[in-house]
């Protein structure tokens, strides 16, 4: 009817509003780091969310995270997520303590019905002290000391099981001009008309071929080797990018 296609459109402009203020507006670009971000979801309203929060002068803490699912759902877990990292943050900058405390409100908010995988790392500008916790996440591609090395210590997905089976944070010292690359499944599932899909090895090489470019080339870099894998394939997930510099 009318008015259940009005119910509908209301709940997917919501969505589409909250989901944008997920987002950051600004991203860090500055003499010690630099950030880009892209985003293309696959339908109106996705399920990725990235975000960069300062907590002191020196300290910044960065994620990237995908909900199973999509729609009106997605996007509430989503903002729930969010707006508990950031009050969470006032309190304790603990990646394992946040982890933990995600992984509880997850579970009571979704029954075990959705799941979330989260990178979340820890950044200090002075001490070039990259801490982080990969709890189910596709791992992220850092390149350090020119060695492409994947960031997989964590646990598991969130909102599975309370309290977490196991739980690992690694902390690692960055060189001058490393970059991590973090992404979405969305780019790996992403297939051509051969049924193959892009390999974690293909994206080193390519963060490699353009380790002197900034970051928003690499991204770019990034989209066009996917379309040009692709080819006339379509897209079947929401795929998110983002990528930081070290200086």
């Amino acid at each position: 009817t009318s008015i259940q296609k009005a119910t509908i459109q209301k709940e997917l402009e919501l969505a589409q509003g909250m989901q944008k203020m997920l987002f950051p507006t600004n991203l860090p670009n500055i003499e010690e780091v630099e950030m880009n971000a892209l985003y293309l979801p696959h339908q109106q309203v996705g399920g990725d969310y990235y975000d960069v929060i300062w907590i002191n002068e020196v300290e910044f803490v960065f994620c990237l995270a995908d909900v199973s699912g999509k729609g009106v759902a997605a996007a509430l877990l989503m903002s729930n997520l969010q707006a508990a990292l950031r009050v969470l943050l006032k309190y304790t900058q603990n990646l394992t303590e946040i982890v933990i405390d995600i992984n509880q409100l997850i579970c009571d908010n979704a029954k075990t019905e959705k799941f979330i995988s989260l990178f979340i790392a820890k950044y200090n500008i002075g001490t070039h002290k990259l801490s982080y916790i990969n709890a189910g996440h596709n791992s992220p591609i850092l390149l350090n000391n020119n060695q492409a090395i994947e960031l997989n210590k964590g646990c598991t997905l969130l909102g599975i099981t309370n309290p977490l089976i196991s739980l690992e944070t690694e902390t690692l010292l960055i060189s001058p001009q490393s970059i991590l690359f973090s992404y979405t499944d969305g780019l790996t599932d992403t297939v051509n008309s051969h049924d193959d899909t892009i390999s974690v090895e293909e994206l080193k090489n390519i963060l490699i071929n353009n380790k002197n470019s900034n970051c928003e080339f690499i991204n770019k870099a990034m989209m066009y080797y996917l379309e040009e894998f692709k080819g006339e394939m379509p897209f079947v997930d929401d795929i998110a990018m983002l990528t930081c510099k070290f200086n």
